[in-house]
């Protein structure tokens, strides 16, 4: 719980120049996926035993995944909100507070998804950490503002495509500059008028891996 405000303090004081924002919109995206994977990597690995007793007095795998989808969820809930209520006060974005929330959110929910595919698809507590980095750091590189979209080729905006950051960054970026200095948004380049086609995807993010994890909890009763 206190990974949240430790890290929205950071952003609020590094990121306090009105030049930075863009910087700090980014930051909250990276930071929104780190608090939903995190939160999930362990979750399903840490019970591996206790979920195979519990097949067999026949636990449905959906009531499982869904149990733990909903309660972290609410984690997410608590720690979007920490995240947006301390910086957007210190920051001073353009767009709303219900805007930046919502869309941290469902980042961080999409998030909670991957990391509930890795926590299915690993066999230790140890490798689902060590995969942690290995889906972050690419939402970092990829994600359009280290590297700006608008320089990419068209393979590496082809790969940009799979990180969940790329179209969360953008979303949030439309909502800051969307009616003043879009052209910001265009120099870095990402299209104005994406901003619903961002919100679609992202919640795709969260169904896609949704299933995958279910696939993968299915998986085990065979082994």
């Amino acid at each position: 719980m206190l990974q949240a405000p430790i890290i929205a303090f950071l952003i609020s004081i590094v990121f306090n120049n009105a030049s930075e924002v863009v910087n700090a919109l980014f930051v909250l995206v990276i930071a929104a996926i780190w608090l939903g994977c995190s939160n999930a990597a362990r979750e399903i690995v840490s019970e591996q035993a206790i979920f195979k007793r519990e097949r067999m007095v026949n636990l449905k795998v959906a009531s499982y995944l869904m149990s733990k989808f909903l309660v972290l969820t609410i984690l997410c809930i608590i720690q979007t909100f920490i995240l947006t209520s301390i910086t957007y006060h210190a920051l001073n974005f353009n767009t709303s507070y219900l805007d930046i929330f919502v869309i941290l959110l469902k980042t961080s929910i999409s998030a909670l998804s991957i990391g509930l595919f890795v926590s299915s698809a690993v066999n230790t507590n140890e490798s689902a950490m060590a995969l942690i980095p290995i889906v972050l750091i690419p939402q970092v590189i990829l994600g359009g503002l280290i590297s700006k979209f608008a320089d990419m080729s068209d393979f590496i905006k082809f790969l940009a495509g799979f990180m969940l950051s790329r179209w969360s960054f953008e979303a949030i970026l439309i909502s800051e500059y969307d009616s003043k200095n879009s052209f910001l948004v265009s120099s870095i380049g990402f299209v104005v008028n994406n901003f619903y086609l961002d919100i679609v995807i992202i919640i795709l993010f969260t169904i896609v891996f949704y299933f995958l994890t279910a696939f993968a909890l299915k998986k085990k009763d065979l082994k």
